[in-house]
């Protein structure tokens, strides 16, 4: 399981979001001596052991989780389906979003930007989605789609 590195993928993939929410890479590390340990202790097989380090130095969790392209996740402000509250994205669409990512262990990159500037993102730029985006005729043949998150039904009333 070592040897192959399925214990490595196992690992990353339960844990890898909480290693990059610590911030190893910023942090010191202080090796300390273990009087308990016994002289049978294999600290020589490097690969036995945890290196906090390790996981930055081999390209985080996209080297880990099976995902080697990061996903940008655009949304607009749009209550109740997006929002922002204390700073951070929220809302009825955004928790969807964001537990679709926690199942798939991806990390939280979700953005809320203006329509314009998140429709131009997903246009032109690789690797970026975008959420909630109603789709029409126009639309239909430009993005690979998701969903729905939600069915609106637009009306006009004179």
């Amino acid at each position: 399981m070592i040897e192959l590195g399925s214990f490595d993928h196992h690992f990353f993939k339960h844990n890898g979001v909480l290693i990059i929410k610590s911030k190893l890479a910023g942090r010191n590390v202080f090796h300390l001596k273990n009087p308990f340990l016994t002289k049978e202790t294999p600290l020589d097989r490097k690969n036995l052991w945890y290196d906090p380090m390790r996981f930055e130095r081999e390209g985080g969790m996209e080297a880990h989780s099976g995902s080697q392209t990061p996903l940008n996740l655009i949304t607009k402000e749009s209550p109740p389906l997006s929002y922002i509250i204390n700073e951070k994205p929220g809302g009825y669409a955004v928790d969807i979003v964001r537990e679709i990512l926690h199942r798939e262990n991806h990390i939280d990159s979700i953005q809320v930007l203006e329509w314009a500037e998140g429709y131009e993102k997903v246009l032109n730029e690789p690797n970026v989605a975008l959420f909630s985006m109603e789709r029409t005729i126009q639309r239909d043949p430009l993005f690979k789609w998701v969903g729905p998150l939600l069915k609106i039904r637009n009306v006009f009333i004179r």
